[in-house]
């Protein structure tokens, strides 16, 4: 397995309790090493997108380390096709992503089921007077560090190993079969493993650089690459503020906290012929109180906060305490200003095959090519905000929530992408498909023209939805997991 992200941990761990000999081969160490960042430096040739550099770690625990645990399951009707978008769905049905959410809830730290359940009667609250829109909830991990979770575990296994400072170069393959790995490090070290099955779980740019130099996954190896676009659309003026945090502040029980979000029914999207979006009421929060929640990230991802945080924090204390007695003793997130709020939206993209990752004639530091990057944003990204911003402020203004002003970019074709920002969630680049000409993967993500090649993240994901994708990345580990366990079909 290539790669210690959510993806390859979640492999690793469940092929252990499969008692399934393994390999779990990861680019960076234990912690993160700036030195490694420039392996992922990409060629950016289409819109700018800033998770290829931000959003990427090579280390174990891969992007979890930057991960606040945020966990969604995907609407049911993301896996059905939808023509308007130019999805034609998930080869798969939604009941076997269920049945591996609930184990994908567990490995994260979280009470299975809770998210496929009524939240709202779970934390004892009416919800909100909003007939017109759904809520839809995401749950933070209380363990967001998998690999720090996990770590103890792998270590005391004698089925599965784990190879840090190793990362993957093209293999050898003849008659449709990987024959071996060659794995490279920093002064010019080779060494070549050879296995039954190779799984690449390296993210999405990276499983799609990969494939490509494998030479596997047809023509569709690499495009179809979305992400969320993420903006701000309107401030919030509430005539009762105390109404609006009732619903809209995050919740606690315990460790966990329930993030509420709005979105539009599945029939509505249909009607409008949009994608998939979420609305989060966003509360400002002062500097002090931003910094200690960066510091707390820090902390809990294994590094130091850096020294400005803390100092901010403490001259900041006041709100920081303020903040922390509202969410340890009330069980509601503390809000910098409830009388400033604003609407911000999450929409997916459709799948595009000219929105792709190709390979660059540059080098890395390892002699193998670079990321080429082509991410394409279009019209139908700023056709799902205008809709969702707009039956978002009707129902806020008819229940007495408060009235919301758009911005103006919603309706300037020309300005739009300026005001919007990648959300970090690749997806797509070697998505599954029933048959070889629709993907680069079979259903069981297995590359169609490779038979002891696999694929686990969220690179195999046909359309994305807006939530965020970790915990169906982890629930499609699992399913292979069990798959490669299985032995051959």
């Amino acid at each position: 397995m290539v790669g210690a992200g959510a993806a390859g941990l979640a492999l690793a761990t469940r092929l252990l309790e499969r008692g399934r000999p393994a390999l779990l081969v990861e680019s960076g160490g234990l912690r993160h090493d700036p030195a490694l960042d420039d392996l992922d430096a990409a060629e950016s040739v289409g819109a700018v997108n800033h998770g290829l550099r931000e959003g990427r770690r090579r280390g174990l625990g891969g992007a979890t380390q930057l991960w606040p645990g945020q966990c969604m399951r995907l609407p049911c009707d993301v896996v059905d096709a939808r023509p308007w978008l130019g999805s034609d769905g998930w080869p798969l049905r939604y009941e076997e992503l269920v049945a591996h959410y609930e184990a994908a809830e567990r490995l994260l730290g979280l009470v299975p089921g809770e998210l496929g359940g009524d939240v709202w009667t779970l934390l004892g609250l009416e919800p909100p007077p909003l007939p017109s829109l759904e809520t839809r909830f995401s749950i933070f991990a209380p363990r967001p560090s998998l690999a720090r979770a996990l770590l103890p575990e792998l270590r005391r296994s004698r089925s599965v190993d784990l190879l840090l400072h190793a990362t993957a170069a093209p293999a050898r393959a003849a008659a449709g079969r990987v024959e071996a790995l060659e794995l490279r490090a920093a002064g010019g070290r080779r060494a070549t493993v050879r296995a039954v099955h190779y799984v690449l779980a390296a993210g999405t740019i990276e499983n799609a650089r990969l494939l490509l130099l494998f030479g596997g996954g047809g023509d569709a190896a690499g495009r179809y690459l979305q992400d969320h676009l993420f903006a701000p659309f309107a401030r919030i003026a509430s005539p009762d503020s105390k109404r609006l945090v009732h619903w809209f502040a995050l919740h606690h029980r315990g460790r966990v906290r329930y993030y509420p979000k709005l979105a539009l029914a599945a029939g509505e999207r249909r009607v409008a012929g949009i994608g998939d979006a979420l609305v989060n009421v966003v509360y400002p929060v002062s500097p002090a109180v931003a910094a200690a929640l960066a510091a707390r990230r820090a902390l809990r991802a294994g590094r130091a906060p850096a020294a400005r945080d803390v100092t901010a924090a403490l001259r900041g204390s006041g709100d920081v305490l303020a903040l922390a007695r509202t969410r340890y003793l009330r069980g509601r997130s503390g809000v910098g200003d409830p009388a400033r709020p604003s609407l911000a939206a999450v929409v997916e993209q459709p799948p595009r095959p000219e929105s792709r990752v190709l390979l660059s004639t540059g080098r890395d530091a390892l002699g193998m090519p670079r990321a080429r990057v082509d991410w394409r944003v279009g019209e139908q990204e700023r056709r799902t905000f205008a809709a969702v911003a707009q039956r978002t402020r009707e129902e806020l203004d008819a229940a007495g929530l408060g009235w919301a002003e758009p911005g103006s970019w919603l309706d300037e074709p020309a300005r739009w992408p300026a005001a919007a920002h990648d959300s970090f969630h690749h997806t797509g680049t070697t998505r599954m498909s029933a048959a070889a000409e629709g993907g680069a993967v079979d259903p069981d993500c297995r590359v169609h023209d490779v038979a002891n090649l696999w694929v686990a993240g969220a690179s195999v994901f046909p359309a994305a939805g807006a939530a965020s994708p970790t915990l169906t990345i982890v629930a499609l580990a699992l399913r292979l997991a069990d798959r490669l366990a299985r032995g051959p079909a």
